[in-house]
C-alpha cells in the first residue's frame, strides 16, 4: 500500500449506522479522545499497543514478540483458555 493511501486511511473517520459505536466516539470526543482504526491483518493489537506507547505502530512485531515471551513464562496462567485441541506450545 502507498504513503499517501495510508496516510487518506490513518485520518479516516469511523462511520456506522451503529449507536453504539456513535454513541462511544461522541462520549470519547468528550474527553479529548477518538477511535482509531488499526490496519486488520493479525498484528492490529500489537500495533494498538505501539501505537498508545509510542504513537506509530511501526514496532508491532517486537510488541508480538514480548507478548509471546510473557504468555510463555507464565503458562500455567494462559494455558486453561487455550480451548481447541491444539497443544500449548503448537499456538
Amino acid at each position: 500500500m502507498g504513503k499517501g493511501k495510508q496516510k487518506n486511511q490513518k485520518n479516516r473517520k469511523i462511520t456506522t449506522g451503529n449507536t453504539d459505536c456513535d454513541s462511544l466516539s461522541k462520549q470519547l470526543r468528550k474527553l479529548g479522545l477518538g477511535v482509531k482504526e488499526m490496519l486488520g491483518d493479525g498484528n492490529c493489537l500489537f500495533r494498538a499497543l505501539g501505537d498508545q506507547y509510542e504513537g506509530h505502530s511501526k514496532n508491532h512485531i517486537e510488541y508480538r514478540l514480548k507478548v509471546v515471551d510473557y504468555i510463555k513464562s507464565h503458562r500455567s496462567e494462559f494455558e486453561p483458555f487455550i480451548e481447541d485441541d491444539v497443544p500449548f506450545d503448537d499456538h
